[in-house]
């Protein structure tokens, strides 16, 4: 019987604080069965590196990674603008992990971005990790964008698919 080469799978993911979006990261990467999926995580730096880590994974950590969070809950409004600058400061961070993710994983399938909100990513890997001809990249997120229509646009251009 052949043995097929697992799938490689980049997932991002926008906090190094291990909460319930890493722990359910973490669990359906476990789920997969084995040899299936070749895993590869780039995050924020904290416990999430650490613990995937351990579990064998290999990791990229970062300052931070940039995000847009203009969504029903998390609008920007009056101060709350002021958090772009923390976004502005870690974007030369995200283009330094996703620069280094693509020349330390050169044979990505598919690229899991973890949070919508995590738009400079979703534009950045559509520019950095363009296949050659004929190889395509699957890049989707997972999160129900509860119908923001900047969300949805960057989505429908950006990603390959939405998974909801």
């Amino acid at each position: 019987m052949k043995v097929s080469k697992p799938i490689s799978v980049l997932y991002f993911h926008h906090s190094g604080y291990y909460g319930g979006a890493s722990r359910s990261l973490l669990e359906m990467i476990e789920a997969f069965p084995d040899k299936e999926v070749e895993p590869f995580l780039l995050t924020q730096t904290g416990r999430v590196g650490e613990i995937f880590r351990e579990r064998g994974i290999d990791v990229i950590e970062t300052v931070g990674i940039s995000q847009f969070d203009h969504t029903r809950y998390g609008h920007y409004r009056s101060f709350r603008w002021l958090i772009l600058l923390r976004e502005i400061f870690y974007f030369p961070f995200t283009v330094s992990a996703i620069i280094k993710a693509r020349l330390k994983w050169k044979n990505i399938e598919i690229i899991h971005i973890n949070e919508v909100t995590n738009i400079p990513s979703i534009i950045l890997v559509k520019l950095f990790f363009k296949g050659k001809t004929g190889e395509k990249y699957n890049i989707g997120s997972g999160i129900n964008c509860n119908n923001i229509f900047l969300v949805k646009k960057i989505l429908k251009i950006f990603a390959t698919k939405h998974i909801k």
